[in-house]
């Protein structure tokens, strides 16, 4: 989540060095999508790879007036940050959000239930495919068109407003990227478990299930239960922010979202059933992961409360 508080921060709100836009002086028009920060032919959208931290050093070309002390979200480009990651460090290079979703064909490819068979992410699948996008790279096929100002499907985003672009970057980074992720994460983990070998994620420090908690609620979620201190900027998030419209807050139309308590719950019956599998075999193995599959069902589910909350919202207000 701290790439994308600077991924936000690097696509900005007015044209100037922040996102690396041209400046300009015509006025801008909303409907016929031209003048300064509207019109992605003339005026730069912040792309391009300058300026990229690879966790121990700058790399490309850059032109930082002094790299000891990098900041991304004034020097990096957002495109930059959502294509090759800055704040998530790996043994094998740095995790990128880009990367959630551009090897979504083959991720999983060899367990039982591979990431694109997952009974929820094929339903997008299915989804996207008719509507003309790759049927399984579509959430960073969609981020790097808004990105890029081209068309995709029926949408040319470099003939839509920058505001249009911005909104279709944030949101589809967390709706189309990162929310199929955590679903995969939980079906990593199910696969694991029925396989008998719980730790056969990536690093064997973490099971996935924790990784799918930590996507969804993020490192900026500050405070111990039902009312944190800050709620951070990822689903959690999301959730805690629709409640107060919808008066689905544990509290009516006050404290955090009712559905992330329900959710919570869910993480740790799942947790619990995965721990509890460790040493069994035979039907008693199989037992705790479909505990487990049952809850990765229910949390998917739930998930789409806010984002459901979220488009009536928009609609409501535009």
């Amino acid at each position: 989540d701290l790439d994308l508080q600077h991924i936000m921060a690097g696509l900005g709100g007015t044209c100037g060095n922040q996102c690396a836009l041209n400046d300009c002086t015509q006025t801008s028009n909303k409907d016929t999508g031209i003048g300064c920060n509207y019109d992605g032919d003339t005026v730069a959208f912040p792309s391009g790879d300058t300026c990229q931290w690879n966790g121990l050093a700058l790399s490309g070309t850059c032109s930082v007036a002094d790299p000891a002390n990098y900041d991304h979200t004034s020097d990096a480009k957002a495109f930059d940050v959502w294509l090759h990651g800055a704040n998530s460090a790996k043994s094998a290079g740095m995790r990128a959000i880009s990367g959630f979703a551009s090897g979504a064909a083959t991720k999983g490819a060899e367990a039982k239930v591979p990431y694109r068979d997952n009974k929820h992410i094929s339903v997008m699948n299915d989804y996207w495919r008719l509507k003309g996008l790759d049927q399984y790279t579509w959430g960073y096929d969609m981020v790097s068109a808004a990105f890029e100002g081209t068309r995709i499907g029926d949408v040319n985003f470099g003939a839509v407003g920058r505001t249009f672009r911005q909104e279709a970057i944030q949101k589809g980074i967390m709706y189309m990227n990162i929310f199929p992720y955590v679903i995969w994460e939980m079906q990593d983990q199910v696969n694991d478990c029925k396989a008998g070998s719980l730790l056969a994620n990536d690093d064997n420090s973490v099971h996935a299930w924790d990784e799918a908690v930590a996507f969804y609620s993020g490192s900026t979620l500050f405070g111990t239960g039902v009312n944190p201190i800050s709620s951070g900027i990822m689903q959690y998030a999301l959730a805690d922010k629709r409640c107060k419209n919808f008066r689905t807050c544990a509290d009516g139309f006050e404290g955090g979202a009712a559905v992330n308590q329900h959710i919570w719950q869910l993480f740790a019956r799942g947790r619990d059933a995965v721990r509890e599998a460790g040493g069994l075999t035979g039907s008693e193995l199989l037992n705790k992961c479909a505990i487990a599959e049952d809850s990765m069902d229910k949390i998917a589910a739930l998930s789409l409360i806010p984002f459901i909350q979220g488009t009536l919202r928009y609609l409501y207000t535009t």
